[in-house]
């Protein structure tokens, strides 16, 4: 048994690694071979679809033969190699890696025609082009949380001593809490290295206590044209001052490129998606929930914006179907009168 190897591939960024190890070799030494290969810190290395044979934690001296390999021989090794990661943290705060953070009111009366035959097409396309690497398979019967990164739970032009100085409190508890009852993603308007490299920084890839289904990038949002006034329309408004429509171009995050990937499991009766830029909710504004932006320099301890989410969300998954029922844009009200008509009864 000792001269018998184990053989799989690993796969990384498009790439294959032929792995042939002797059954003994143990998982660091492993890991350290894909370092040679890949650059990426063994710390930072997480191998999808990887199980010991007992169910055990994979801990480094773990022997191969004791792990349980796909039926597929194949691997996928997600990490960020640390050139990349220096990069990520030499990037000075004033270059921004957002896009844009402009916002505007997306529930407003000129969104309500926004979906054209045009847009449609274009996220058919959109849709069967799209790659969706899958960290941890779709559960039945859960409801899908989708977060945003930056000033939603992460301060990227912040400046601390380590991510988790920049990181929103109540973050690793929240998701530890809502696990049972949601599947998790993380999208952000930024490039797919930048937000792995956060996200393994922040320990949310690594926590044994939650699960990650997978990660969306820039790449996977849409960018349209919408028409919008000034002033927000009122019956109030003149006749001139609502010919005053302009057009702008933004970026959007279309919730059915979600929904039509994984129809048996999510849809837009249990998804909640949120973030601090309403306008990337405009093709799904039922599902938005608006939350205040974080940024370190308002204050941590003063933060306890997670902590009141949790709540809610814990609460949304125990007493109804559809999330749609709630106004999420005002989120904070819905439960303070939930919580009204609880103590009530």
């Amino acid at each position: 048994m000792s001269q018998e190897k184990i053989e799989f591939t690993i796969k990384w960024k498009g790439k294959s690694f032929p792995i042939s190890f002797l059954c003994t070799s143990t998982v660091e030494e492993l890991k350290e071979y894909l370092y040679i290969a890949t650059k990426i810190n063994p710390k930072h290395q997480k191998l999808l679809g990887l199980k010991s044979n007992k169910n055990k934690k994979i801990t480094n001296n773990l022997a191969l033969k004791d792990l349980k390999i796909p039926k597929s021989r194949k691997v996928m090794l997600m990490g960020t190699p640390e050139k990349i990661i220096q990069k990520v943290q030499e990037i000075p705060v004033d270059i921004p890696l957002i896009i844009d953070d402009l916002d505007f009111d997306y529930d407003n009366e000129e969104y309500k025609n926004i979906r054209t035959t045009e847009l449609e097409k274009k996220l058919d396309s959109f849709v069967k082009n799209l790659e969706i690497n899958t960290i941890n398979k779709p559960r039945p019967g859960k409801k899908l949380v989708v977060f945003d990164i930056d000033k939603t739970i992460f301060d990227m032009k912040g400046i601390g001593s380590s991510n988790l100085e920049l990181t929103r409190p109540g973050l690793h508890p929240m998701l530890e809490r809502i696990y049972p009852h949601y599947d998790i993603i993380f999208w952000s308007q930024t490039k797919w290295n930048w937000i792995e490299a956060k996200l393994f920084e922040m320990g949310v890839l690594s926590n044994p206590k939650f699960g990650v289904n997978f990660i969306l990038d820039i790449t996977s949002m849409l960018k349209i044209t919408s028409n919008y006034y000034k002033k927000k329309i009122s019956k109030s408004m003149t006749k001139e001052e609502k010919e005053k429509l302009e057009t702008r171009k933004h970026w959007i995050k279309p919730l059915e490129i979600i929904w039509r990937r994984f129809p048996d499991f999510y849809n837009e009766k249990n998804t909640i998606h949120i973030d601090d830029l309403g306008r990337n909710f405009v093709l799904n504004p039922k599902n938005g929930l608006l939350i205040k932006q974080f940024t370190k320099k308002a204050g941590i301890s003063q933060d306890k914006e997670l902590f009141y989410l949790t709540e809610y969300l814990l609460y949304i998954a125990e007493h109804y179907d559809d999330v749609r029922v709630l106004d999420h844009k005002h989120w904070k009200k819905e439960w303070a009168r939930i919580n009204r008509n609880r103590f009530k009864n």
